[in-house]
């Protein structure tokens, strides 16, 4: 029985196994003698290992832990309390409960998951559900730590993320309100990287990974939000991924035509965004393969970028946005681990001003601001350290105008002005530097393009129409250098356009008409070389719809309506070919608008209201589509004022008054969104017009007082806050206008009067300042009838006649100006019956 070992032929004893890490420091026997009585040992284990994973600020919070050990029944509280206060006096710490993670806290952690029967995901489930945010963010960094290291954890991290990603979404909701200090979105972004693969597992529920994907991109969503724009784009990078085809390693099908031929790759816009989404999926298998090599990773980010720009221009704006995301995670980790690589850094500005591009076209000033203002940091940078680089003083004249563009669209036009001159003045530099780069030409033509609009906005149509003969000038000479060069012929049917609405704001339709046909003209030549370019048939839409405008102001209702029906027809195939493209529809919008207020002037309500009630459903969807675009917020306050006319011509008031009312709503949210905004003052200030009038028309004038008071509150502070400029005068002048007219409805004359005068007092500086706008002569006239009727009917037959003179020498002024304008003439016309009927005793 007690044989030597050592014998020969005896078998040598078995070597002994190596105790594991939790083996070697297993505390239980001491644990027995402190633990409560009647505790099992696996039970024991559990709460070490919940307490090393969640942790406790308080008595409430650790007793609430304890539930995923022995349930939340009344039986078991008691047994809560104890090892509360057990695990208390093992392992005290400031914090209340705080076993700290190490060799024993992870093994204890892996042994209590093996031990369920579904790999402890409802344990997790339960206690994350159950816990506070910094108990959450615990448990998932130390999740994320011990996956690295044990298969079976890692296993388990991935069947609960895949189990309740949708209540991750939820917490990181949740962490909004929570803690700043915490940082629990990290911790599950972490997790959600590390636990689910760049593609489905073979075999996966295809509507399982559809919900997984949808989680990922909305936690992505929030955290861009909260400004972690680097996690967001990682986690759209999986998001896309998990999206992809399974069929991506088959070979690609040839499209054909229907006569067999197969179809261009050019106009094949979903064949390129499959070819894109190729590109991608073999880039990222290439980047995860080879981590160490940038130049991958920036091939990468690339293919992303040109992926968005083809989902932007298929107007998936939403999917454009995360793509451009997930490039600049990549960018912005390049940029980091190698500061000095200009190369990144240019790259990391050209994502940014894509992203602003995307914001600035939804309204979002702020965000655009944001990304903008980090591409002219990054490119002033690249400029100043190499100066003689053309590509970068380029990229500077870019950045110039993209600022220049915003601040138009808020409003600040001295700033549009100043960020426009520069680039303009980069532009110059690169062409006398380089003559014959025809990019650099095209670049001066845009500059001078820009310079026109701010011209025009300002008021100043003769120093518009000066720059943009400039533009078409530079425009006509790239044409005539390369013929065949189509962006170059579109450059210049957009500018002769623009050109065509400067000559018409300043009194000349005529010749307006002629630059738009020509304009139309150009556009056709393009659509013939390319018959299915979406651009194209855009501006053919476009350009039809200002024809139709011009023929609507000329009371050719026929060939208004000829233009109008060609730009619908136009737009609903766009819409129909693209359904998901929001800008399509909201040119229907504009096209139906266009055609209700054509109904309108014919006396046609009924027809009117057939194309504004489609026009409000469609702002309405628009605006649901996408609530944060403030573009589609202000389309819907324009379709309500519109629909708002129309029913109340057809006499429901009470509809009326509820659209109008819509309609102050919306404009004042569009304020409160963006306050520094003064085209949203000034649509406010005009709803409130509008409601005015309608009051007004009711016989509501104190309503109506108020709502013009509303105005003029408005109109004031916009000439303050710009006193030079004239599109505020002339609101004010327009509203001083409606109060004289309300003032003189109320029986008070000598208020009306008072009004009256201050609205001509701004209608003679403003003509005075700018004596070829016809419009404001216009205006003058207006006034001056209306001072001459007031003193007319107050008995003041001279104080009339001198009225009602200097309004004639004006109409005469219109009239010598625009012979063929019939509504001037129609003018110079009642200025002399005014007269007439003071001569002969006609009140």
């Amino acid at each position: 029985m007690f044989e030597d070992q050592t014998l020969e032929g005896a078998e040598p004893a078995p070597t002994p196994r190596p105790q594991s890490s939790a083996e070697a420091i297993d505390p239980f026997r001491e644990w027995q003698e402190t633990a409560p009585d009647g505790v099992p040992e696996a039970d024991l284990r559990r709460a070490v290992a919940v307490a090393t994973l969640f942790g406790a600020d308080d008595s409430a919070e650790a007793e609430q832990l304890m539930t995923v050990v022995f349930g939340n029944g009344p039986d078991t509280a008691a047994d809560r309390v104890a090892l509360v206060q057990w695990l208390r006096s093992q392992f005290p710490s400031e914090r209340y409960l705080d076993p700290s993670p190490g060799p024993l806290g992870d093994a204890l952690v892996g042994q209590a998951l093996r031990a369920e029967t579904d790999a402890g995901v409802r344990l997790l489930a339960d206690g994350v559900h159950s816990a506070s945010l910094r108990q959450r963010e615990r448990c998932f960094e130390i999740l994320s730590r011990l996956r690295t290291t044990d298969e079976y954890i890692a296993s388990t991290c991935a069947k609960y993320v895949a189990a309740h990603h949708r209540r991750l979404a939820e917490y990181i909701a949740d962490s909004s309100k929570g803690d700043p200090e915490v940082r629990l979105p990290g911790s599950i972004t972490h997790l959600l990287l590390s636990s689910i693969p760049n593609r489905p597992a073979d075999g996966s529920n295809s509507g399982s990974t559809r919900q997984l994907t949808l989680s990922l991109i909305e936690i992505g969503d929030r955290l861009r939000a909260a400004g972690d724009t680097r996690a967001a784009g990682r986690l759209y990078r999986r998001a896309f991924l998990l999206g992809l085809d399974d069929d991506l390693d088959s070979p690609l099908a040839e499209e054909r035509d229907s006569d067999g031929e197969l179809t261009p790759l050019a106009s094949r816009a979903a064949e390129a965004g499959r070819l894109y989404r190729r590109s991608v999926a073999i880039g990222e298998r290439v980047a995860t393969a080879q981590p160490a090599d940038s130049g991958y990773r920036r091939d990468l980010s690339v293919s992303y970028g040109k992926l968005a720009d083809l989902e932007r221009k298929a107007g998936a704006v939403d999917t454009a946005t995360r793509l451009h995301y997930c490039a600049l995670a990549i960018v912005e980790e390049l940029a980091e681990a190698e500061p000095a690589n200009r190369v990144y850094r240019r790259d990391l500005a050209v994502v940014n001003e894509k992203i602003g591009d995307i914001a600035h076209a939804a309204g979002d000033a702020d965000k655009a601001a944001r990304h903008y203002g980090v591409t002219l940091l990054l490119t002033e940078e690249l400029a100043a350290a190499d100066p003689g680089n053309t590509l970068y003083r380029r990229d500077l004249s870019v950045s110039y105008n993209k600022l220049g563009d915003l601040a138009s669209a808020t409003g600040d036009l001295d700033e549009a002005a100043r960020r426009y001159q520069l680039a303009i003045s980069m532009a110059r530099e690169l062409v006398d530097a380089d003559p014959d780069n025809l990019q650099y030409q095209r670049d001066l033509s845009i500059g001078y393009d820009k310079l026109a609009e701010m011209a025009r906005t300002r008021g100043d149509l003769d120093e518009a129409i000066r720059l943009y003969r400039r533009s078409m000038e530079i425009a006509e000479a790239l044409v005539a250098a390369e013929p065949s060069n189509l962006g170059y012929r579109r450059d210049l049917s957009i500018t002769v356009d623009r050109l065509g609405g400067a000559i018409r704001a300043n009194g000349d339709p005529h010749e307006a008409i002629r630059h738009y046909h020509r304009a139309l003209a150009l556009t056709q030549e393009l659509l013939a070389a390319d018959p299915t370019n979406p651009q194209y048939r855009r501006d053919l839409v476009v350009t039809c719809n200002v024809l139709g405008d011009i023929a609507r102001e000329w009371r050719d209702f026929g060939e208004a309506a000829r233009f109008y029906r060609r730009a619908l027809e136009g737009t609903e195939d766009l819409a129909a070919s693209a359904p998901g493209n929001l800008q399509y529809r909201r040119d229907l919008l504009v096209v139906h608008d266009a055609l209700g207020s054509l109904a309108m002037d014919q006396g046609d309500y009924d027809g009117a209201a057939t194309h504004c009630r489609p026009a409000l459903i469609h702002a309405e969807k628009l605006s649901a589509a996408d609530p944060v675009n403030l573009r589609y917020r202000r389309d819907l306050l324009l379709a309500y004022n519109a629909l708002g006319r129309v029913v109340a011509a057809q006499g429901d008031h009470g509809e009326a008054t509820r659209l109008y009312e819509h309609a102050i709503a919306v404009a004042a949210s569009l304020v409160e969104s963006a306050p520094d905004n003064s085209t949203y003052r000034r649509d406010l200030s005009f709803c409130y017009h509008r409601f005015g009038d309608h009051a007004r028309a009711r016989n509501d004038l104190a309503e109506a007082d108020r709502a013009y008071r509303n105005a003029m509150t408005i109109d004031l502070a916009l000439v303050d806050s710009q006193p030079s400029n004239p599109s505020y005068r002339r609101d004010l002048s327009v509203t001083y206008d409606r109060l004289g007219t309300l003032s003189r409805a109320s029986g008070d004359h000598h208020a009306a009067r008072d009004w009256y005068n201050r609205s001509a007092e701004i209608a003679e500086e403003l003509s005075a300042a700018d004596p070829g706008n016809l419009g404001y002569r216009r205006d003058l006239l207006s006034c001056c009838d209306k001072l001459g009727s007031l003193a007319r009917d107050t008995g003041d037959i001279a104080g009339a006649a001198q009225h009602f003179r200097r309004g004639l020498a004006v109409a005469d002024h219109l009239v010598r100006s625009a012979p063929s304008d019939f509504g001037y003439q129609r003018d110079l016309a009642l200025m002399y019956e005014r007269l007439a009927d003071l001569a002969g005793g006609v009140r």
